[in-house]
């Protein structure tokens, strides 16, 4: 009988992240910046300081070609593959190891502010029990390690 009750709450879970969806807005830059957070909680960005979802944009002291180049070792060294660099946009993805969700990373270099804007939202679901805030901040957690 316990059992059957975990294979409920599983599934309540499961419902609550994937069921409910909620899409991620599309990818790429308009009008030269990221795009803002879907209303679900899935999403972080730091393009809105406003928006419920902000974090803070990525700092870097040195030469911003050297930053970009960096910041991309970081998402590869977190597990992200990286599917797209242009001159100021990245877009990478990273892929959850039980259920295979995917989880969209977007940056935009900002070289003249020596600002790395960031963008992090789960493709499916409502809720990611705040995987992309964390994912960002070890992001910037190892970028300032590497950037000194």
């Amino acid at each position: 009988m316990a059992a059957r009750g975990s294979w409920w709450r599983f599934g309540l879970l499961l419902l609550l992240l994937t069921g409910c969806t909620a899409s991620s807005g599309e990818l790429g830059l308009t009008a030269g910046v990221l795009a803002p957070c879907p209303p679900s909680p899935n999403c972080v960005c730091s393009e809105d300081p406003e928006a419920a979802g902000y974090v803070a944009p990525l700092i870097f002291s040195g030469e911003p070609a050297a930053a970009w180049t960096e910041i991309q070792s970081c998402i590869n060294a977190l597990g992200g593959e990286v599917r797209k660099v242009e001159e100021n946009y990245l877009w990478a993805t990273f892929e959850s190891d039980l259920f295979h969700f995917v989880d969209d990373l977007e940056l935009r270099l900002s070289a003249a502010k020596q600002r790395i804007q960031v963008r992090s939202a789960a493709r499916v679901g409502y809720w990611d029990l705040g995987v992309n805030a964390d994912r960002v901040e070890a992001l910037r957690k190892m970028f300032a390690q590497r950037e000194r």
